[in-house]
């Protein structure tokens, strides 16, 4: 698959140097339409979308390997689990300073996961 790509590339990068027509395309944007990120439905999606800190807001790098993605599960009354969750992620900043337990509670409280007491 990927000397079929490889060889298409050539192909076209062959062909925009020989076109001496006015409309003439150059090779990087002949090699951007040829990786367009395209979803199912034809949507053009990002190659990367980061995420950000639930306690900070602040974007997590995708070199920052302390940091880490939390699922609390929703439970009715009885403590039954019923399909939902909710996503928490913390940076490597917060864990860091040791305030990623007190972030969490304080996310549930604002979510009413959790009562004070």
């Amino acid at each position: 698959m990927w000397r079929s790509q490889t060889k298409r590339i050539f192909k076209l990068i062959y062909h925009a140097k020989t076109c001496y027509d006015p409309f003439y395309v150059s090779i990087p944007s002949l090699l951007v339409n040829l990786f367009i990120m395209q979803n199912d439905k034809g949507v053009i999606v990002d190659m990367y979308i980061p995420r950000k800190c639930s306690a900070t807001n602040r974007i997590i790098g995708a070199k920052d390997h302390a940091s880490v993605q939390v699922n609390i599960a929703d439970v009715d009354e009885n403590g039954v689990y019923n399909g939902k969750f909710i996503t928490y992620a913390l940076s490597g900043f917060v864990r860091a300073l040791g305030e990623s337990d007190s972030s969490i509670v304080r996310l549930g409280e604002a979510d009413s996961l959790v009562t004070t007491m």
